[in-house]
């Protein structure tokens, strides 16, 4: 590309970053669907959904799952903090910490307590008030953590000095660390979660104010995509060859999340700047970004029920599964993608349904 036509590059990635996040939609799509296949196959060998095949379906898709799919829910938290970051500066959304209380509240709060009752009710559950408190059951954990991931974000802007880049740089590398220790605390609303996951959504948060100074030194340094594709790969080499074991090479984990992150980021930004093709502005991009909430809250609900007994007995899932290994996780995948895309968009016709997941 040469100098005025990356000029003209530039020009148009920057004036795509003052209308619309295209980045985002891009990866919020590609991360929900990561999502729904990431249950769908785990459904084939967790809780003894088909405990007769669990041990196959584990032999053959436990590494994609845990591995390939791994970095699933740190993606979707970088985005959650980079988009914030992004409104708070750019869109000057929520002006004070009340505001954002209340719109957080009202999008997350309210929204986990009303589809975790669903949830515990009609999966045969049983409705159970310290589960529904604690914040933590099936996939909606990520609602409720994901509030609290919004409070102590904004909370850091009161410290002094907390809009430098010394003082994110700082807090980032802490809260990095606190994924290596086990930090006991009260469950509540998922809160407990928190030293877990705020690092991925701070990430995102620091990175979206500098986005165009990060992607343009990740371009000039070539040294830092291959050292970061190289950790990602070195990584996935040493986790399924020597441990096979998440719990045993958890130490690697977080860095090779992170590289992947980065990666999936700088890439997804790098084929937006220099495509002659709108190719970001497809409509599957827009609807699946515009329902992923929807399709989060109903998908792994709709695949509990799915290969729950009476219509495993019904449909005869469990022969299915047995002889079609390859087909019926895929189908299953498919289906509960579709459906819950379909529910949500029909929530979203609905003032009750934008009011939850609008």
């Amino acid at each position: 590309m040469d100098h005025s036509k990356q000029l003209n590059a530039n020009h148009r990635y920057s004036k795509l970053y003052m209308k619309k996040l295209y980045d985002v939609v891009v990866i919020r799509s590609i991360a929900i669907v990561m999502v729904v296949a990431y249950h769908a196959y785990g459904m084939m060998y967790w809780d003894g959904h088909f405990p007769d095949m669990a041990e196959r379906y584990k032999d053959l898709y436990f590494i994609i799952n845990q591995y390939i799919l791994n970095f699933r829910m740190p993606l979707f938290m970088f985005i959650s903090g980079f988009l914030f970051s992004f409104l708070e500066s750019e869109r000057c959304k929520y002006p004070t910490f009340t505001a954002l209380v209340k719109n957080k509240f009202k999008r997350l709060i309210i929204p986990y307590l009303i589809f975790t009752t669903i949830y515990m009710l009609t999966t045969g559950m049983g409705f159970n008030l310290k589960i529904l408190l604690s914040g933590w059951l099936a996939h909606l954990w990520f609602i409720a953590t994901l509030f609290w991931c919004f409070i102590f974000t904004r909370l850091s802007g009161f410290f002094p000095y907390s809009h430098t880049l010394w003082f994110k740089c700082t807090l980032t590398a802490i809260s990095f660390i606190f994924l290596y220790l086990d930090i006991p605390m009260i469950g509540f609303l998922g809160i407990q979660e928190l030293p877990e996951w705020f690092f991925w959504f701070y990430l995102g948060y620091v990175i979206s104010p500098y986005r165009e100074q990060l992607f343009i030194y990740l371009s000039k340094r070539k040294i830092w995509l291959p050292a970061l594709t190289a950790v990602y790969s070195l990584g996935l080499v040493y986790i399924v060859t020597f441990t096979g074991d998440e719990e045993e090479s958890s130490w690697f984990i977080y860095p090779w999340q992170v590289s992947i992150v980065l990666l999936v980021w700088y890439i997804t930004n790098y084929a937006i700047k220099n495509s002659s093709k709108a190719w970001y502005e497809n409509r599957i991009f827009k609807e699946l970004n515009r329902t992923s909430y929807g399709i989060y809250v109903l998908h792994y609900w709709l695949q509990v029920l799915i290969v729950s007994p009476s219509v495993k007995q019904i449909l005869h899932l469990d022969e299915l599964a047995a002889n079609h290994v390859y087909v019926f996780p895929l189908i299953l995948f498919l289906t509960t993608l579709l459906m819950s895309y379909i529910g949500a968009r029909i929530l979203l016709k609905t003032a009750v349904g934008r009011f939850l997941i609008g």
